[in-house]
């Protein structure tokens, strides 16, 4: 077993549609720590993150966290730190608007 330590979602501007930002294609997956930013001055965004399992589809069960940040505001998102994915396991996020910049960070296990 190897584990590597990698950005499962490298430093982005999140898209405000519903878009799948990591697969998981090797065995497990582990998200050890995620870095939210709302980068406007003026508007409050809301977050939502979703883990769908490679069986599942989209649905309400699904969603872990749904946040609104406030202008300029920062959030390390504690409800999804150690969530553990599987192979086919997907990491999507929806915003209200494009103003939030993500980064996930975590370990590949093979």
């Amino acid at each position: 077993m190897t584990v590597t330590v990698k950005d499962l979602v490298q430093t982005k501007v999140l898209e405000a549609p519903f878009t799948t930002q990591y697969t998981c294609l090797v065995a497990a997956s582990i998200v050890d720590k995620i870095s939210a930013y709302n980068n406007s001055p003026t508007v409050a965004v809301t977050l939502d993150v979703t883990i769908i399992r490679a069986a599942d589809s989209p649905a309400a069960t699904n969603l872990l966290l749904k946040k609104v940040l406030q202008p300029q505001e920062s959030y390390t998102c504690p409800e999804i730190s150690g969530q553990c994915m599987n192979s086919g396991d997907k990491f999507i996020t929806q915003t209200s608007v494009s103003n939030i910049v993500m980064r996930v960070g975590g370990r590949e296990i093979t």
